[in-house]
């Protein structure tokens, strides 16, 4: 079974994926809007599109350590609710056959599968469970918009 998946980067080596089915849009991140009070998770909020976002850090949630580089992208996730992602780089969609390329070792919370390829290995992020350590991130800004 094909699936196509997201690459993007948190800094020169890490790589990880999510499921193209889950992405709504990739924007540039400029500067973003902080909420005082919100979950340290939380690096603030942007508008796309006329709608309020809230902006995660994506190496905090998966390391439980802030991002030392300034996040230059956001993938925003349409989930349960809308959520993007900070991340440095997002390269490419990859045309993955979980058949052929899948590798079970490394999975956990975050993690659904290891996936190898020419560059080396990508990491298929489970988003709702990203999306379940944040639940907290929306933002009364966004309770208001809504």
């Amino acid at each position: 079974m094909k699936q196509n998946l997201l690459i993007f980067s948190l800094g020169a080596h890490e790589r990880f994926a999510v499921d193209v089915s889950n992405t709504k849009e990739i924007v540039p991140l400029g500067d973003l809007n902080q909420i005082p009070g919100s979950s340290a998770l939380v690096l603030g909020v942007a508008r796309v599109r006329d709608a309020v976002i809230p902006v995660v850090d994506t190496q905090g949630i998966l390391f439980n350590k802030p991002s030392i580089q300034k996040p230059l992208m956001a993938i925003v996730l349409d989930l349960e609710e809308p959520i993007a992602l900070a991340v440095s780089a997002v390269s490419h969609v990859h045309k993955f056959d979980h058949e052929l390329h899948a590798h079970d070792v490394g999975k956990g919370a975050y993690v659904e599968l290891v996936i190898q390829d020419d560059q080396g290995l990508i990491q298929k992020l489970r988003a709702k469970n990203l999306f379940s350590r944040i639940t907290q991130a929306r933002t009364p800004l966004q309770e208001h918009a809504a």
